[in-house]
């Protein structure tokens, strides 16, 4: 499975802190692709509060 991550602007410091999921399915139903968006505004305090693992990991659930 291969996971495009993006870091763009979703919607300023709170709320929604990333987003995600699949956007290739082969024939078989099999998930191939899929795409994570992060907030830009929110990546900082993710990364100094430690909680930016946590939220990749909930990230990558939502693509598979």
């Amino acid at each position: 499975m291969l996971i495009l991550v993006n870091i763009a602007e979703i919607d300023g410091v709170g709320n929604v802190l990333a987003q995600s999921g699949p956007c290739g399915i082969d024939q078989q139903g099999f998930i191939r692709v899929g795409q994570m968006i992060f907030d830009i505004a929110d990546l900082n305090q993710l990364m100094q509060t430690g909680k930016a693992d946590m939220v990749l990991l909930h990230e990558m659930g939502h693509v598979s």
